[in-house]
């Protein structure tokens, strides 16, 4: 058979071309994911090629990232244990505004809160708890320290 990395390639050039839609791609994603355990490997060779011939076309993808989301999570552990480390190399692939993108839009995907901002003041209620836990803790280790 074709390796992983070539035939992600090649659909990474075909979509350039128009000639390989999107559903397909998700298709070959999902028959990686879905498979056996070497299978759900080499999932990650798919993406790497895919994503040195057309890395766009996973950034402009919802239902690319939709398809990795629902493929990872329904595998088993010990097939996404053996799986991971080549999805990751895969994601190398992004330069680090990219992965930022990816990560809000999976944020989203899954539902997750807007993360706080981390420079806002604390508010002033939070202040005064975590300040009268801080001296009753204080309090509690005086003999201690």
């Amino acid at each position: 058979g074709v390796r992983p990395a070539v035939e992600g390639a090649a659909y990474g050039v075909l979509y350039g071309f128009g000639a390989a839609r999107e559903a397909t791609i998700v298709a070959a994603l999902r028959a990686y994911l879905g498979g056996t355990a070497e299978h759900a490997r080499a999932a990650g060779g798919f993406l790497d090629g895919l994503f040195q011939s057309a890395r766009g076309v996973f950034l402009r993808s919802p239902r690319l990232l939709a398809a990795v989301g629902e493929a990872l999570a329904a595998l088993d552990w010990e097939v996404f244990k053996v799986a991971l480390p080549d999805l990751r190399r895969a994601f190398t692939r992004f330069i680090p505004t990219e992965i930022d993108h990816i990560a809000e839009r999976a944020r989203t995907l899954v539902g997750l809160a807007e993360p706080e901002d981390v420079d806002a003041p604390v508010p002033p209620a939070l202040a005064r708890v975590a300040g009268a836990l801080d001296a009753e803790a204080r309090a509690a280790l005086e003999g201690w320290l």
